[in-house]
């Protein structure tokens, strides 16, 4: 019986330093080694991603979990290779989206219609909103908070969010990009066009040609922001109406219009 201990014990050294040359070789182990700790430690330290190969008595164990997505950050997911009793653990889920919000990609689905979580790993990033689920992705407080972080998440809201006007103007707010991902219609809404270029003009771009084409229109936009011409048609770059106005607007020289039009006529 001693000496079969001491030849397990023999092995687990030789084993442990197999793993901590090449952290893979727990692949190849015996399922002994697997569920040793000190062992399966030392192949994450040598590399991040053999604790896939951990044993699943590890890979359900919540404090190793937790300490690893804590302590041992990495491209690797270590609740990736959990057990499906980890994945069905709110109160670790909840405190794994706080550190790496896409753990609730390897969590039960069912936590993607969880607004308390989903809420949670907006916190640690706003682009996680593209795995909630439809019923939360239409819920304006999750993607107000999502877009006040980043104004491009608003792609990811549901079409009856985008095509509601007093809403995207409240995004407006925060970040204009939410302009970019509003519905057709709203982009042919010249009172959340005006918003929206209010206070950068590149995004004219995304708005409708109707809006883009309509001479009156384009007098109101290029009022609202001097950095709205660069954005403007060409044809209306060179209309002395829409340049006589930006001059009078903008207190623009008028050589610089002329620069920026490429055309020179009489200002009265």
């Amino acid at each position: 019986m001693k000496r079969k201990r001491e030849k397990v014990e023999f092995d687990r050294q030789k084993v442990l330093e197999s793993i901590r040359k090449d952290g893979k070789m727990l692949e190849f182990v015996d399922d002994t080694f697997k569920n040793d700790k000190e062992i399966v430690m030392a192949a994450i330290k040598q590399n991040c991603f053999s604790f896939e190969f951990a044993g699943e008595e590890l890979k359900n164990d919540k404090d190793l979990i937790l300490r690893l997505e804590t302590e041992y950050k990495s491209t690797a997911s270590y609740f990736k290779h959990s057990s499906n009793e980890l994945k069905n653990n709110r109160d670790l889920i909840f405190k794994l989206v706080k550190i790496n919000a896409y753990n609730l990609c390897w969590a039960n689905k069912i936590f993607r219609n969880d607004k308390e979580i989903i809420l949670t790993a907006i916190e640690n990033t706003s682009y996680i909103i593209e795995y909630a689920s439809n019923e939360l992705k239409n819920d304006r407080e999750i993607i107000l908070k999502a877009v006040k972080l980043h104004g491009e998440t608003f792609v990811f809201a549901s079409d009856e969010l985008k095509d509601d006007k007093e809403f995207v103007l409240e995004l407006i707010q925060y970040d204009d990009l939410a302009f970019l991902n509003a519905s057709n219609r709203l982009q042919n809404d010249i009172d959340v066009v005006l918003e929206a270029v209010r206070i950068r003009g590149f995004p004219l771009n995304y708005a409708s040609q109707e809006i883009k084409r309509n001479k009156e229109t384009v007098l109101k936009i290029v009022k609202q922001n001097k950095a709205t011409f660069e954005f403007i048609n060409d044809d209306f770059k060179k209309d002395r109406d829409i340049l006589l106005a930006f001059h009078r607007q903008w207190d623009i020289e008028k050589d610089r219009i002329i620069q920026l039009a490429n055309i020179n006529f009489y200002f009265n």
